[in-house]
Parts: structure tokens; sequence; C-alpha cells
């Protein structure tokens, strides 16, 4: 009888954890606990979260719908690898991945290869005058590298606007040597 009630109860924890982590972020949150783990923690509510806790190390992040409030007694202290972001977000978005876009070689002499891992629908090149130089459109339907030449270019800063099937811009620095 004892065997049973054990797994019982082990079935009754799994139970409410797994419920747990399957509900929607809270309404509103109170963070009072101070936190001093390395890793990585992002806290979300729907409407409010109020923290006067402590933030000794690793990388916290509060998101909630209307108001981050920090009252007092909240700090951010500790070593060069603690940080905080608080921003106002709707609960259930997914979060932002950035895009991973590689420039190389940069500086540039000649040429340069510009690669993503998304599909780009086109490229533009400007000088630091705002002057555009070159630009190049997708006629396929997956456009993920393209080489840029910039031999007959002079010597100085440019940026180069990717624009994203999905729409997002995206802009970089390329140096011409």
């Amino acid at each position: 009888m004892k065997r049973k009630i054990k797994y019982l109860s082990l079935l009754m924890v799994c139970l409410v954890s797994y419920s747990v982590m399957a509900q929607k972020c809270p309404e509103n949150l109170s963070i009072t606990t101070s936190i001093s783990s390395t890793s990585n923690e992002q806290k979300r509510a729907q409407h409010l979260i109020e923290a006067n806790n402590e933030i000794l190390d690793g990388h916290v992040e509060y998101i909630a719908g209307n108001q981050i409030l920090l009252t007092s007694g909240f700090s951010v202290t500790g070593s060069a690898t603690v940080s905080f972001n608080g921003r106002i977000e709707n609960c259930d978005s997914a979060p932002k991945v950035d895009k991973t876009i590689t420039l190389s070689p940069n500086p540039v002499k000649t040429n340069f290869n510009l690669t993503t891992q998304e599909d780009m629908m086109r490229w533009e090149l400007s000088n630091q005058f705002g002057n555009l130089n070159l630009k190049g459109l997708s006629n396929e339907h997956s456009l993920k590298s393209a080489t840029i030449d910039l031999t007959d270019y002079p010597t100085g800063i440019y940026f180069i606007s990717i624009t994203f099937k999905d729409g997002e811009i995206v802009t970089k620095t390329v140096i011409k040597e």
C-alpha cells in the first residue's frame, strides 16, 4: 500500500509540474527573490511585473504586456557577466530571433561575400553620404548569398541594407580599403 501512495504522489507532482509549465503567462507577477545564478532567466506577465529583487549574476529579462515597475530594493550589481533587460511586449509572442548575416572579408579590397541563413528579397549598398552605389534583387526563390564587387569604388565606409522575405531590413557596415 505504501508503494502505491508513493507512486501516486510522484504522479501528482509530475502532473502539477506539467500543468504549471503548460499554462500561459500570469496576469501580474511580483518578483522578490534575488537572482544569483550565471544562467539566463526570463520572466513574463500579461500586464504587470513588479520587482524589488537583486540581480547579482546572469542575464535576466522581464517582459510584460503593459508595465514593468522596478520598486525600492531593485538592483543590478555584480560581475561583468550580469545584465538586465526589460521590455513591453505581448506575453504570448515568441522571442525575436536575430538574423545571421556574414560579410567576408570585411574590410574588403575587391570582392566580399554576403551570406545569410534566411531568404533575402534584395540588398542595397550605399556610401557614407547615403548615395546608392549598388543593388541586387532576388530572382530566385531562395537567395541566401551574393558576391559584391567593390574593385572600382573608393576607399571608405559603406552600408549594406538587406531586405528579407519577411520584410525585416537589417543594415551592416562594410569597410573598403
